[in-house]
C-alpha cells in the first residue's frame, strides 16, 4: 500500500509509467501476501482482495492516463486548426502559418505517444498530421507570395520617396522653400504608405534600414524649412508656363502681357526672381527686343484687348472677315502677334466672359469665313483686301 501511496502522486504528476511500475509491484507483494494467508490460514484474505482491487483500480487509472492526454493534444491541436483556417481567411498567412506549424508539431508529438503506448487511435492522428502538412505547405507558399509582393511594392515606395526628397533637398539647397516644401509633402506620404508596409513584418531588414534612414532625412528638411513661405508659387511652375507662353508667341512676352493673360501674375516673377530680365534668364528665354517693339504701333496686349473686346461684343469669337470688318485692329495684325489667327483666338477664348459651346468655337476657330455670311465672291474679296490693308498698315507701322 506504500507503493500505491506513491503511485497516486505520481499520477497526479502525470508520470504514469512510473505509477504503473510502482503498482505492478504493490500488486506481486499482494499475490505473494495471498499465498501466505492461504498456507497459514491467517485469515486475511478480505483484506488482501479489498487491497487488491483498491491497486486494479489505480492501474487502470494509470493506463487511461495516455488516452486522456491524447484527448487534450488533440483538442490542442484542432484549436491551432482552427485559428490557422481562420487567419488564412482573412489573408493573414503570417498568423496562418504559425497556427499550422503549431498544430503540426502537436500532431507529430501525439503520433509519437500514440505508438510508444499503441493506443487506437494512433491511425486517426497520422491521417490529421498528414492534413496539417498540406495546410502549412499552402500557408508557407501564400506567404513567400505574399512577402514578395510586399517587398516589391515596398521598393517602389521607398524609390519613390527618395526620388521625391531628393527633389526637396535640391530646392531647399536654392532656397525654393515653396517647391521644396511641396515636394517634402509628397516624400511625406510615400513614406506614410511605406510606414504600412513595414508595419506588416514581412519587409527585409534592409528594407526597414532604408525606411529608417529615410525618415531621418525627411524629419532633418522639415526642421529646415520655415512652416509657411512667402511666395505662393513655385518657381518651376512660373518658369514652365513662360515657357509655354513664349512657344506659342515665338517671341519672350513682356510683364504686361502675362499679368493680364498669362497663368500667373507678373508680381510672382518679381517677388521670386528680382527682375523680369532675370526671370527669363531662369528660364533660359531671350530677352526682350526693345527696339523692334516699339516699332509696332500696337502691343500684344492692345491687339488681344481688341480681339476679346469684339469676342465678347458678338458673344463669340469673330472671324477674320468679322475682325476686319468691326474690330479695331484688323486680322492680319492679329496674326502677326500671335504667330497665327488660331493661337491668338485661344487666347481670347479664355479670358472671354461670353465664350460660346466649345464644339461651335472650335469650327469657327478652324474656319477663315463668316458662318452667318453668304457664300459669295463679294465676301472673299472683302477678307483679300482687309488683309492686304492689314499687311500695308503692318508694313508701314514698322516703318
Amino acid at each position: 500500500m506504500s507503493s500505491h501511496s506513491k503511485a497516486a502522486t505520481l499520477l497526479a504528476d502525470g508520470k504514469h509509467e512510473q505509477a504503473s511500475r510502482r503498482l505492478e509491484s504493490a500488486r506481486e507483494s499482494l499475490d505473494e501476501a495471498a499465498t501466505l494467508n492461504d498456507d497459514y490460514s491467517l485469515g486475511r484474505a478480505a483484506s488482501i482482495q479489498e487491497k487488491r482491487e483498491t491497486i486494479t483500480e489505480r492501474l487502470n487509472e494509470a493506463a487511461q492516463q495516455p488516452r486522456e492526454e491524447l484527448e487534450e493534444r488533440l483538442a490542442t491541436a484542432e484549436a491551432a486548426v482552427k485559428r490557422g483556417i481562420t487567419a488564412r481567411s482573412a489573408d493573414d498567412y503570417e498568423t496562418a502559418v504559425e497556427a499550422f506549424r503549431d498544430a503540426y508539431d502537436a500532431y507529430q508529438s501525439m503520433h509519437d505517444h500514440a505508438t510508444k503506448y499503441d493506443l487506437d487511435a494512433t491511425w486517426e492522428v497520422e491521417q490529421r498530421e498528414s492534413m496539417v502538412a498540406e495546410y502549412l505547405d499552402v500557408a508557407e507558399a501564400e506567404l513567400d507570395e505574399r512577402q514578395q509582393t510586399i517587398r516589391d511594392s515596398l521598393g517602389q515606395v521607398l524609390d519613390d520617396a527618395e526620388a521625391t526628397l531628393v527633389r526637396a533637398e535640391q530646392y531647399n539647397e536654392v532656397d525654393d522653400q515653396v517647391s521644396a516644401r511641396e515636394s517634402l509633402d509628397g516624400a511625406r506620404r510615400a513614406l506614410d504608405d511605406a510606414a504600412q508596409l513595414v508595419e506588416t513584418d514581412l519587409a527585409a531588414t534592409t528594407q526597414e534600414d532604408r525606411y529608417s534612414t529615410l525618415e531621418t532625412r525627411a524629419q532633418t528638411l522639415a526642421s529646415k524649412l520655415p512652416e509657411e513661405t512667402v511666395n505662393e508659387y513655385r518657381d518651376r511652375d512660373l518658369i514652365d508656363a513662360l515657357q509655354r507662353l513664349t512657344t506659342k508667341l515665338d517671341e519672350s512676352p513682356r510683364p504686361e502681357f502675362i499679368n493680364k493673360y498669362g497663368d500667373y501674375p507678373a508680381d510672382a516673377y518679381l517677388e521670386s526672381f528680382g527682375s523680369w530680365t532675370d526671370a527669363l534668364a531662369a528660364a533660359n528665354l531671350d530677352p526682350i527686343d526693345e527696339a523692334a517693339r516699339e516699332r509696332r504701333k500696337y502691343s500684344r496686349v492692345e491687339v488681344l484687348d481688341a480681339l476679346v473686346a469684339l469676342t465678347d461684343e458678338l458673344g463669340q469669337p469673330p472671324s477674320r472677315t468679322e475682325m476686319n470688318r468691326k474690330g479695331a485692329v484688323s486680322s492680319t495684325t492679329v496674326a502677326n502677334r500671335f504667330a497665327d489667327w488660331e493661337t491668338a483666338i485661344e487666347f481670347a477664348e479664355n479670358v472671354s466672359e461670353n465664350a460660346t459651346d466649345e464644339d461651335a468655337t472650335t469650327a469657327k476657330r478652324h474656319g477663315e469665313t463668316d458662318p452667318t455670311a453668304d457664300d459669295n465672291s463679294e465676301s472673299d474679296e472683302t477678307e483679300t483686301e482687309g488683309g492686304i490693308l492689314g499687311q500695308i498698315e503692318d508694313e508701314l507701322s514698322g516703318l
